[in-house]
């Protein structure tokens, strides 16, 4: 579930930077991003599905490169590091969903 990078506009402080949002619901290629020094901007919940947006520079030669190189299964991180940030996305992701899921149906009333 790969879609295009949407640029978003932050204000911090007094200077304005521009960032662009990959989003994706591979956990795994999200976690590997992460252990590359990528941020987390957000996750967003739509239709029962899960999507992570990261945030990179516009234009940004290595994040392209390394996203093509998880594509082509070439693209190598610390274990360790890898599986305990997938592990807490996987946690984030079914909290995120259980709390939409709830939100959808809320609970009956009983007297």
């Amino acid at each position: 579930m790969r879609e295009a990078p949407a640029a978003v506009r932050v204000k911090m402080s007094e200077s304005r930077v521009t960032i662009e949002l990959y989003r994706t619901g591979d956990l795994s290629e999200t976690a590997a991003l992460l252990v590359m020094g990528y941020a987390l901007y957000g996750l967003e919940v739509s239709h029962g599905r899960a999507a992570f947006a990261i945030a990179h520079q516009p234009g940004e030669a290595r994040f392209e490169e390394l996203v093509a190189a998880y594509a082509a299964d070439t693209l190598l991180v610390p274990p360790r590091d890898f599986a305990r940030r997938r592990n807490e996305l996987a946690y984030r992701m079914r909290e995120a969903l259980g709390a939409a899921k709830s939100q959808q149906r809320p609970e009956l009333a009983t007297d």
